[in-house]
């Protein structure tokens, strides 16, 4: 079964499926789609994202992108404790969660790479 995408004028993805065959004018995907990100008009897998780090209470995510924006959510209180906007390229962003609780981190970087949303349990 070959999977595809069809983009529109301005280089968005405007329909994506599956079927027998590549449709006439569709694109097709190779490997894992989640992934992949258009280059010259042929779909290729996104480069790793930023990794994190934990070190006891403390958090870092090391060489951000310009425009990386790291928040930190207390699920049970609903309230923001941490949001930050890297200011320079390849920066180290880090913030300590030293309270039992439920925590949500979001993870968003530019272009190329995806966000993540990373679950954070402090007993």
């Amino acid at each position: 079964m070959a999977r595809y995408v069809f983009f529109d004028e301005n280089g968005a993805v405007s329909a994506v499926g599956s079927a027998p065959y590549v449709p006439e004018g569709a694109y097709e995907v190779p490997g894992n789609f989640e992934a992949s990100m258009l280059a010259t008009m042929v779909l290729v897998e996104r480069p790793a994202p930023p990794q994190w780090t934990v070190d006891g209470s403390a958090y870092s995510i090391e060489d951000c992108p310009l425009g990386t924006t790291v928040k930190v959510a207390d699920q049970i209180g609903g309230e923001w404790l941490f949001d930050y906007t890297s200011e320079t390229e390849d920066e180290t962003i880090s913030f300590t969660l030293n309270d039992p609780g439920t925590y949500s981190i979001e993870l968003h970087f530019p272009f190329p790479y995806l966000p993540r949303v990373i679950e954070a349990i402090i007993e």
